[in-house]
């Protein structure tokens, strides 16, 4: 089933992500130590929570086009977006739900975030938020 959603959102968003993802990837060169002086955790911090907010905020607006796709939680939209074919449901339920558990921590238990774990995702993760980007522009140029 063909849904109507606005691309203009979903690109504006896909932008959002793609600035974020180029900031954080300004500290892929760093070593931990260098990461954690001065401001390096609180930009990353601030730029991966953009990326995540933007991810799911882009799910949600697909899902919201669907009848009877209404997502009750962040882990809803991932599981959503796979069930409806908008990426696959593999990615949904794996690498997409632990985007989505990380805002929570991001948001709910920031104060837990360590600048290692964060230098871990910077150092090993973005991949997985470039794909879902790949998987959303994919879907929204389908005829």
């Amino acid at each position: 089933m063909r849904i109507s959603i606005n691309k203009k959102i979903i690109k504006e968003k896909l932008f959002i992500i793609e600035g974020a993802i180029n900031r954080l990837k300004q500290f892929q060169p760093y070593t931990l130590e260098a990461f954690k002086e001065g401001d390096c955790f609180a930009i990353a911090d601030h730029h991966l929570r953009r990326a995540l907010e933007a991810l799911l905020e882009i799910g949600t607006h697909i899902l919201s086009r669907i009848p009877g796709a209404k997502p009750a939680s962040y882990g809803d939209i991932t599981r959503l977006l796979g069930e409806h074919n908008i990426i696959p449901k593999k990615f949904a339920d794996k690498e997409l739900m632990q985007m989505a558990k990380y805002r929570n921590r991001l948001i709910h238990f920031y104060d837990e975030i360590t600048p290692g774990e964060l230098y871990n995702i910077i150092q090993n993760d973005l991949p997985d938020i470039e794909k879902f980007c790949q998987h959303i522009v994919k879907y929204i140029e389908k005829p």
